[in-house]
């Protein structure tokens, strides 16, 4: 399985080859789904066999998938394999479905789908609604035409040039945003204590970095010269803030508390 971009589908009969809801003359049927593994967006093809024990004819099909959302996708179908009291036919989902609501079906949507089939009996004088087929299936990961896996990915200009980099660097990812002229003026990615935010000035010095260091929450202001000259904690294990004020050389000159 490739990495998340696939999905599952689990297939797990609910209630049995069911016949709750049977009618007076009886009626039995089963529900397969498959394939069981799929690309996510790949059709499924659902297969149905009924049987009432008697009779021949036309035995019309309904099919209803219930989405994770709880969107219902309906088919019907008159089988003209109605034989000797038996029929089978299939569904191809979502091909087959109509969404309630004008929600047009699909495969693509992680979550588990409830698929159940029932059917009525036209001929023979023999009407009305058997039970309900009931199965399950399970939706894993995302459309893989969707999914882009790589160590680095590079946005490139009209002209070519680089203006983002997403990458690892040691082993955390980071979004390096570029100027005109490839040098990186904002990164936002993750570090060893948590996310951060650090931007740079035209000459390439820091001019402000919010980030998790060790003992909680910072925030720095620096000058044209990369000095820091503000900076702003909010230490984890007291909740408690301090706020400092550097001149050019580094030297605090007024703190609070």
């Amino acid at each position: 399985m490739e990495s998340g971009i696939r999905l599952l589908w689990l297939m797990g009969l609910i209630a049995g080859v069911a016949s709750a809801q049977q009618t007076k003359w009886g009626g039995h049927g089963s529900i397969s789904v498959s394939p069981e593994t799929a690309r996510a967006g790949q059709s499924v093809t659902v297969e149905y066999t009924v049987s009432q024990g008697r009779g021949s004819g036309a035995a019309d099909v309904r099919c209803e998938i219930i989405g994770p959302g709880g969107c219902v996708y309906e088919a019907a179908k008159r089988s003209s394999a109605w034989s000797g009291g038996s029929a089978t036919g299939y569904f191809s989902f979502p091909e087959d479905f109509a969404g309630n609501d004008e929600v047009m079906p699909s495969t693509s949507t992680s979550g588990t789908y409830q698929v159940y089939c029932y059917w009525y009996i036209k001929d023979n004088d023999v009407n009305g609604k058997a039970a309900a087929c009931i199965r399950q299936f399970d939706v894993w990961g995302v459309p893989q035409q969707n999914v882009v896996t790589g160590r680095e990915f590079r946005l490139v200009d009209d002209k070519g040039a680089t203006r983002a980099v997403l990458s690892l660097e040691k082993g955390n990812p980071a979004l390096h945003f570029l100027d005109q002229r490839g040098r990186s003026r904002a990164r936002v990615g993750l570090q060893e204590n948590g996310p951060s935010l650090f931007f740079t000035l035209p000459n390439g010095r820091p001019a402000m970095n919010v980030a998790f260091g060790d003992k909680g929450f910072s925030m720095a202001f620096a000058d044209t010269a990369g000095n820091t000259r503000i900076l702003l904690n909010v230490d984890d294990s007291t909740g408690t803030p301090t706020i400092a004020v550097s001149d050019s050389a580094g030297h605090t000159v007024w703190t609070t508390p």
